[in-house]
């Protein structure tokens, strides 16, 4: 038996966690474009 299928624009928390690293990632490359200095400690 297949799983219920999601309702459109319900995503897996493996889909959230995938868009919220890929987000960061977005955001550093640009800061890195930038010479703009990241602190990643806080």
């Amino acid at each position: 038996m297949k799983p219920p299928r999601k309702k459109h624009g319900e995503l897996s928390k493996a889909e959230l966690m995938m868009k919220t690293i890929s987000d960061i990632i977005k955001q550093l490359v640009e800061a890195h474009e930038l010479g703009k200095d990241v602190n990643l400690n806080k």
